[in-house]
């Protein structure tokens, strides 16, 4: 038998990623019956029969999980125009797909009983790993979210330019990394039509013009103009985005739609979920050309594109190891929704609240390492945050910032010298910047300066192996936490370093004055206040609403 249209692997390997998407339930049992239709009018009854059956007992199982994850106004994203494409591309991938299975049986290469037993088998698994795992349940709406701008990114409505910027977290930097790879991928309605890559000093040879180095890399690295290395140095990804780019089209002539950033763990999420092995410790200690292999092994995946690739960029995007930043504005609007742009901005306080006003505040702690070296990989982090909320007066923050260096070698390769800098809001007066080490306080010098809206504190630290170093940043807010009626709520929004992992506790102090009324995430009650203890390798919010002694409202 021979099939009215052809689809190519990718298609139909789309396709499934589309079953597991939800996008199925929504075709709901008209659209199984116009596949069943479909095959019972291309193929004999028997074999047709057998192909029914099977839809039908796999779309009923997927048909039980649309309530876990698909709200009910779902369908009016999928059936709009701007996405009907999908749900047909669904429907002509499975009809592809049943029309093979049959066709295989019939031609006496395969027992199609057995053919059908195995797809059936193979829904039956990812249904049972879909049902167990809260993780995946959230990577499907997160992918859902997600598709108008995969939409646009693969260029379904025109030829779309990207550079793709591979970074090594064992030496850190704001967006992941030391820039040590770069591609350019171009897209056009859903292909890799071409993937080329390139190093930063071949870019470097081509840039004319020059800028000045900010001053910690002049100071540090004794480099007076700013290297295509170091263009990720903003403290947020479309900063540093847009900086690339304008270097990149200075040197090559080319322009580029957008960037893609991946710090080593963000290459990890996509390598190690194909099968690959992970690059952390290869990125720490091989040389530059093992770059070449990793971007070898990246591109082989994107151009085939399959469902475990797409699940390794979707875990790596939630998990802020991977940043995309488009440069068209109505995508750029929803990268930055999303949060999945590296961007600096504050999430509103939660609609639960009973309260008409709240404060939210924000914490963002970017590390850059200057040393020259991968020190990185020795380095342990941990951060306690420590607020005071005081219905009379503004909420004052206490910052310890600890890092621990577990080389055993003292040597220029493992000591840690770099520059951070911690954003906090522009209402913060800062008290104190002081080093603690050994039990010694000393107050150590600071930049201090407004970017994108916000305070900036930097300052330079130096960790030999076997120290142990901590940095206490106090300061306070000019503005009160507002009551109304009696209520009031604070929001402490705390972003993660793309590519880091770090451990980071909060405690909220209260006077006797205050009674919380709810909390969020889970908090352990203290003797003064909510103890928090955040996961590891991504951003986090803590919310608490509060009510306030009659005597002080």
């Amino acid at each position: 038998m021979k099939s009215e249209i052809k689809f190519p692997k990718r298609i139909i390997l789309l396709a499934f990623l589309l079953f597991s998407i939800g996008v199925l339930p929504l075709a709901g049992i008209v659209g199984l019956r116009t596949v069943a239709g479909m095959v019972l009018r291309s193929v004999p009854s028997q074999a047709g029969l057998k192909t029914v059956s099977w839809i039908s007992r796999v779309g009923i199982s997927l048909t039980r999980l649309y309530p876990l994850w698909l709200s009910k106004n779902e369908a009016d994203f999928f059936s709009s125009a701007e996405n009907k494409y999908l749900t047909s591309l669904l429907m002509n991938g499975l009809r592809n797909q049943v029309e093979a299975t049959a066709a295989q049986g019939l031609s006496g290469s395969g027992d199609t009983q057995a053919l059908f037993s195995a797809l059936e088998n193979q829904a039956n698994n990812l249904l049972k790993q879909l049902e167990a795992s809260e993780r995946d349940r959230s990577l499907i709406a997160f992918g859902r979210e997600l598709l108008p701008l995969a939409k646009w990114s693969m260029g379904f409505d025109r030829k779309k330019t990207f550079l793709i910027i591979l970074q090594n977290s064992m030496e850190q930097r704001p967006t992941g990394g030391l820039i040590e790879g770069i591609g350019v991928a171009v897209f056009e309605k859903g292909k890799l039509l071409d993937i080329s890559w390139s190093s930063p000093n071949d870019v470097e040879a081509s840039l004319t013009g020059s800028e000045d180095a900010p001053f910690p890399i002049k100071s540090m690295l004794a480099q007076s103009k700013l290297l295509f290395r170091d263009a990720n140095w903003a403290v947020d990804g479309p900063g540093s985005a847009a900086r690339i780019k304008k270097m990149y089209e200075r040197a090559m002539g080319r322009g580029v739609d957008g960037v893609v950033f991946f710090s080593t763990a963000g290459l990890d999420d996509v390598l190690v979920t194909i099968g690959k092995e992970p690059v952390k410790e290869k990125m720490a200690f091989s040389g530059p050309e093992y770059i070449s292999q990793v971007a070898s092994e990246l591109s082989g995946s994107l151009k085939t594109f399959p469902f475990l690739t797409i699940k390794g960029l979707l875990n790596g995007l939630q998990n802020e190891n991977i940043l995309i930043i488009p440069f068209e504005a109505d995508q750029a609007g929803l990268a930055s929704l999303m949060g999945i742009d590296g961007g600096v901005k504050t999430s509103p306080c939660p609609v639960q609240f009973r309260s008409s006003q709240c404060s939210a505040n924000f914490i963002y702690v970017a590390d850059a390492n200057l040393g020259a070296n991968r020190s990185d990989y020795f380095i342990k982090k941990n951060r306690r945050v420590s607020l005071v909320l005081d219905p009379l007066s503004p909420p004052s923050t206490v910052l310890d910032l600890a890092y621990l260096n577990t080389a055993t070698v003292d040597n220029s390769a493992s000591s840690y010298r770099g520059y951070t800098r911690a954003i906090i809001p522009l209402s913060s007066v800062v008290r104190s910047v002081v080093l603690i080490e050994n039990g010694q306080t000393v107050q150590i010098p600071t930049d201090n300066y407004v970017e994108l809206g916000r305070h900036v504190v930097g300052f330079s630290l130096e960790v030999k192996p076997g120290e142990s170093k901590m940095i206490r940043i106090t300061y306070v807010s000019t503005e009160k936490i507002p009551i109304d009626r009696g209520v009031g709520g604070y929001v402490l929004n705390l972003k993660k370093q793309s590519g880091d992992s770090v451990s980071t506790e909060v405690e909220f102090k209260f006077p006797d004055e205050i009674t919380p009324l709810a909390v969020y995430p889970e908090a352990k009650i203290g003797a003064s206040g909510l103890n928090f203890k955040l996961p590891m390798g991504k951003s986090s919010s803590v919310a608490v609403e509060f009510a306030v002694n009659s005597l002080f409202r």
